[in-house]
């Protein structure tokens, strides 16, 4: 048999596995995030759609400093078992939460202090809201998990944000909407600045009373990583 005719045939036979296969879709976050920097206090509502589930369970990763007020599944409020010791998870401060594998969604609803990791990374506080994976503010259920969500919530209108989302703003009123993003960002802050360096690819935003010598190291950083 001659190579084209394998290299055919290969495609062919690929093609029928992949109409077989269903794909795998992307899970979707629905994400209402009740910030209050003043106090330094987080609060959430997130609705899930397209989780992955084994044996008839789907466990979700959440930091444990925040409380669980509500879970439901497929509108129907459940009650997740205790945080059992389901193995390591890469994120130290978080604890493994189980629901029955839902046919259409499930919701969590749960709040608790703005200091969500013991370095200080991922807080909420009069200075600064920094929200990423690293504080496991949101549920999770793998490290490279890529996800379609939309965030709304409200910041002061002098705050400046950074996000991998579309923005779009109504007075204090944020609508963040972002597609196959590998994690849910939010950095805000009063009395950012847009370095002059900033390049093309990658807005650098700093302290506006930083020094000089912050703000090179802060436009070197952003060629950086654009």
């Amino acid at each position: 048999m001659s190579e084209r005719r394998v290299w055919r045939r290969g495609l062919a036979v690929a093609a029928l596995l992949a109409a077989a296969s269903p794909a795998m879709a992307d899970p979707r976050y629905r994400l209402a995030l009740d910030l209050d920097p003043a106090a330094g206090r987080i609060g959430v509502d997130v609705r899930m759609a397209g989780l992955a589930c084994t044996d008839g369970r789907v466990r979700l990763w959440l930091n444990r400093g925040l409380t669980i007020a509500r879970a439901e599944v497929d509108r129907r409020a459940v009650t997740p078992p205790p945080p059992v010791d389901a193995g390591k998870f890469w994120l130290s401060s978080a604890a493994a939460i189980d629901l029955p594998c839902p046919r259409r969604d499930a919701r969590l609803v749960y709040m608790g202090p703005g200091t969500l990791h013991p370095d200080g990374r991922n807080q909420v506080s009069p200075r600064l809201v920094e929200l990423s994976l690293y504080g496991g503010w949101y549920p999770l259920q793998r490290i490279d998990q890529r996800t379609l969500w939309r965030l709304t919530t409200r910041l002061p209108r002098d705050w400046r944000l950074a996000t991998p989302g579309r923005v779009t703003r109504s007075g204090t009123a944020l609508a963040i909407t972002a597609r196959r993003a590998s994690d849910i960002v939010l950095l805000a802050a009063p009395g950012l600045a847009e370095t002059p360096a900033s390049p093309a690819t990658a807005r650098v935003l700093i302290d506006a009373d930083a020094a000089p010598a912050e703000r090179a190291t802060a436009a070197t950083l952003g060629r950086e990583a654009a």
